[in-house]
């Protein structure tokens, strides 16, 4: 497993409501044309430097949307999951060309996108967290399945 820094040392704070962070500039230091190429130069050195003939991409929100950009054709990954992507736009869908799975919470993607997930023939299943936003998750315990609490 190889873990790009996609961030390039720049993660955003865990409250995305700190009074002291600036979201959007920090998207602008975070843009396709500035993580693209990290994951380019990844994908590149595991198959050339280590030999790995098939190559997989897991992201969660911000980098759910750039393992769903690298399954564009000639980009080198050969499956992804995303789970909760975010700010994915028509033409990212559009370019999916390999195996494709995403998990999201409630709503999130009931838009022109969801509608083009079905579409695309590459796409394989989606997962949909009824009545929880996104941030939420389930946690296992032995009693039993409950729902966690949400960041959002």
């Amino acid at each position: 497993m190889l873990v790009p820094d996609i961030l390039y040392g720049d993660p955003a704070p865990a409250d995305l409501n700190d009074p002291g962070f600036n979201f959007t500039e920090w998207q602008q230091r975070h843009t396709p044309e500035i993580t693209d190429p990290i994951i380019d130069n990844a994908v590149k050195y595991i198959r050339k430097e280590m030999g790995i003939t098939r190559v997989g991409a897991v992201g969660y929100c911000f980098g759910g949307k750039y393992a769903a950009r690298v399954l564009a054709k000639g980009r080198g990954v050969d499956v992804a999951f995303v789970a909760h992507p975010s700010n994915m736009v028509e033409d990212e869908i559009k370019s999916i060309t390999g195996p494709f799975t995403i998990a999201a919470a409630g709503m999130l993607f009931v838009t022109t996108l969801f509608s083009l997930l079905f579409q695309n023939s590459s796409f394989r299943s989606f997962l949909i967290s009824a009545g929880c936003r996104k941030g939420q998750s389930l946690h296992i315990r032995a009693e039993g399945l409950y729902r966690g609490s949400s960041r959002s």
